[in-house]
Formats: C-alpha cells, structure tokens, sequence
C-alpha cells in the first residue's frame, strides 16, 4: 500500500534544490488536478527545432510546359545544417520524425505570355505530396504552398513549379520574401 504524505507545502532547505522522485520513477498528476505555474518552467513543451529558411539569389530559369525542381541557394537560418543549396533539398535530420510545417512561395518574372496554369508542388522523397494550382496569373505573380507533411528522418523535400505561358520564366531575385522554402517540426 502507498503511504500518503499531506502537506500543504514543500520547501527544500536554504541553497539547495527540491527533487520529487528519482531517475526511473513515474510522477503522475491525477485526472482533474490542476498545475499552476507562476515561476519559470523548463524542460517541458518544445521549441519547434529543427527548422529552417532558404530563399533564392539565382537567375533560375523555368521552363514552360515542365515541372521544375526549385533551387533556393540562400539560407537566412538552418537549425540542423538540412537543406543543400546546390539541389534544394531538405533532408529531415535524424530526430526529426513527425509532422512537419513547410511553406513555400515563387515569384515569377517573365518576358512570355501569362500563364493559364502555374502549379506549385511539395515533393517528399521526388514524389508530389502537396499540390496547389492557380491560373491567370501575370507575369510578376506570386504563387504560394503551406502544409503538413509527416516524415522519417532521411526523408527528403523539395519544391518544384510548373507554368505553361508559352516562354520560359525567371525566379525573382528581389530578396529573401520573393521566393522562399522554409519549414519546421511540430511539437508533439
């Protein structure tokens, strides 16, 4: 039988750190009882780690009627050193398994017609997994993608785009906000 300790409260002695319980045990808070904290809590929750922010600073040409693996060649921020700037994919590092946020937008700059489709696409692992298609766009639209994906560490994502305006287009050069990929796992 468990022995019951009833206090109203517990305070370790002057200098020193109060421990409930010791490595390998289980400290359980009953259904319908309440934690309230008014101090600093750590080591609970997460922090949304790993993560990353790559965006374009290439002249990279998309041609008309063939979807287009999208290179971004800059990071502004890459917790896990995951995305390869030479092939635009994000590996998900070890630890990383779970459901992930990516976003991506494309902003076009064309000398050709407009396009009647422009689809961007979230691969996973050089298969499309997330799709988002928009037609009628002008030459200087922005067309843009966000969503889950659930992974495996070693598995890959990239963005790829498709327009079909009859002449080849240009990924924006305008700054880190033009054309970007970026993501991050959940805390679950």
């Amino acid at each position: 039988m468990a022995s019951v300790l009833k206090v109203d409260k517990l305070d370790p002695q002057s200098g020193t750190d109060l421990e409930i319980g010791t490595s390998g045990d289980t400290i359980t808070i009953p259904s319908g009882a309440t934690i309230v904290n008014s101090g600093t809590a750590t080591g609970f929750g997460g922090d949304n780690t790993p993560n990353f922010y790559a965006y374009n600073t290439n002249s990279q040409v998309i041609s008309t009627g063939a979807d287009t693996a999208i290179i971004m060649a800059s990071e502004v921020f890459d917790t896990a050193s995951a995305y390869n700037t030479s092939d635009g994919k994000y590996t998900i590092p070890s630890g990383g398994d779970g459901k992930w946020w990516f976003k991506s937008t494309i902003r076009m700059v064309g000398t050709g017609g407009i396009p009647a489709r422009a689809t961007i696409y979230i691969f996973k692992n050089a298969s499309p997994y997330l799709r988002k298609e928009t037609g009628g766009n002008n030459t200087y639209s922005a067309v843009n993608i966000s969503g889950l994906v659930e992974v495996v560490a070693t598995d890959y994502i990239q963005v790829y785009f498709y327009q079909d305006g009859g002449a080849d287009m240009t990924l924006s050069q305008t700054g880190s906000g033009a054309c970007y990929f970026q993501g991050f796992k959940l805390i679950e």
